[in-house]
């Protein structure tokens, strides 16, 4: 079982701007003791539990909003900047989905977002499945 200061010092060095080094010092921690903590599976596992919290929260987060962000992407597909607004529903596209799920809700084959441009055609029925909602 950690201990309240191993525990700190895993949530120190998940949350810090600080290097390790300084997070040491700042924890009062000797080099030694640092690497030996470091090295325990069950601070390793603590690490993890903290990047596991971080990634479910940023999924909810991007549940809770993708269709809202979509939504506006579609909007700004008929606008004068198709170029700008491309660019940013693939970075969506690609943060949010992750998989061929959304394609073929939209009836259309891709690979991968990042590496195959879509057309203009393609991109509104993507971002307009989006907007609905992925069903689960």
């Amino acid at each position: 079982m950690l201990t309240k200061k191993q525990r700190d010092l895993a949530r120190a060095m998940y949350e810090s701007v600080l290097d390790e080094e300084q997070i040491r010092r700042k924890h009062g921690i000797s080099r030694r003791q640092m690497k030996r903590w470091a090295q325990e599976e069950e601070f390793q596992r603590e690490l993890h539990r903290l990047c596991e919290n971080s990634m479910r929260e940023t999924k909810f987060i991007l549940i809770r909003y993708g269709p809202i962000a979509a939504w506006k992407l579609v909007e700004l597909l008929n606008g004068d900047k198709p170029d700008i607004t491309r660019r940013a529903a693939l970075d969506l596209i690609d943060r949010c989905v992750q998989s061929n799920e959304l394609s073929e809700l939209a009836g259309t084959q891709i690979d991968s977002p990042s590496s195959t441009p879509l057309t203009e055609e393609q991109a509104l029925r993507i971002l307009e499945t989006l907007s609905r909602g992925v069903p689960t």
